[in-house]
């Protein structure tokens, strides 16, 4: 991450609420925020911020990178359709009164702290309640689930829920340096990703598995080891808008998607890559899931779960 602590604070809820805007903003920023615009973000913060605002630019353009360098290599991405802009505001009362002022039924539901409205494309937060490092990968994965959204998939398609939250995660998990560059297959460590409470209320801990991103890999292995793991067929054919039972399933499935991307790019000497690659032409168009696995990825699945986990070894 580019800058001090002070300006990967700021990055990390940058990366997801700038992702949450993929087009014209209906809702304008106040007169009295200053605007940054680079090739896919536009900012619009406090003159003070300024300094800030232009870091977490470099580090929103690297995951944008990052997502072309990885899955665009693999499948031809959409040009996003216009920069994706945030209002950032420098107290509470700030972000509230412009809250207050928007009509009824303007927001989405997100994470406490993190507003945002899809229908309008904008983004909007409080400053004084950002965590540091420990909200940094948990909000590259919102953000990489939003340019997934408009760059990935087709209008209206929905897609399987392992290679949305596959993706997302392997992002997250991905290590991210301080000369702001992704290093594919390397996995990050959990130096500086404590669970911490912000004053607005944000918990790093709400997605568990970033916390540790190594344990949360290995315990995942231990599960299928044990039986308790869930069966790849299962995951194949999760479509993204079926909910999970329940949260520990969830985090659980989402682990194990990661895994499977990482090792479908990384792993059994890249010979796993290329049908990784036709596969996801198939499902940008809403033709993927369980069957077009088999046809094009691995026709046994049950016999693809041994060299899966134990891939996980590998992961550095």
């Amino acid at each position: 991450m580019a800058g001090t602590d002070g300006g990967r604070l700021l990055a990390s809820w940058l990366a997801a609420a700038m992702a949450l805007a993929a087009g014209p903003v209906e809702v304008r920023p106040p007169e009295d925020l200053q605007a940054l615009t680079t090739r896919h973000y536009r900012i619009h913060a406090p003159a003070g911020a300024m300094a800030v605002a232009r870091e977490t630019a470099a580090d929103l353009e690297a995951l944008y990178v990052f997502l072309d360098t990885s899955v665009g290599a693999l499948t031809p991405l959409k040009a996003q359709p216009a920069q994706a802009r945030l209002f950032l505001f420098p107290g509470p009362d700030r972000l509230e009164a412009f809250l207050a002022g928007l009509p009824p039924g303007t927001l989405n539901d997100s994470f406490p702290g993190l507003p945002f409205s899809l229908t309008h494309r904008f983004a909007a937060l409080d400053s004084s309640a950002i965590l540091g490092r420990s909200d940094l990968a948990i909000l590259l994965h919102e953000a990489a689930h939003l340019l997934l959204q408009t760059s990935l998939y087709g209008e209206g398609v929905t897609g399987s829920w392992w290679v949305r939250e596959g993706i997302a995660t392997y992002i997250m998990q991905t290590r991210f340096d301080e000369n702001i560059v992704f290093t594919p297959g390397a996995i990050r460590t959990n130096e500086g990703y404590i669970a911490r409470l912000s004053p607005g209320g944000r918990a790093a801990e709400m997605v568990s598995f970033a916390l540790q991103p190594k344990r949360a890999a290995a315990g995942a292995r231990s599960a299928y080891k044990e039986g308790r793991h869930i069966p790849l067929e299962r995951l194949l054919a999760q479509e993204a808008d079926q909910p999970w039972p329940d949260v520990a399933t969830r985090d659980l499935a989402a682990v194990e998607s990661w895994i499977l991307v990482h090792f479908l790019l990384h792993g059994a000497q890249g010979e796993l890559r290329p049908r990784l690659a036709r596969y996801l032409e198939q499902e940008k168009v809403g033709k993927g899931g369980l069957d077009t696995f088999r046809r094009l990825v691995a026709g046994d699945v049950a016999a693809l779960e041994p060299p899966l986990f134990r891939h996980v070894k590998d992961m550095d």
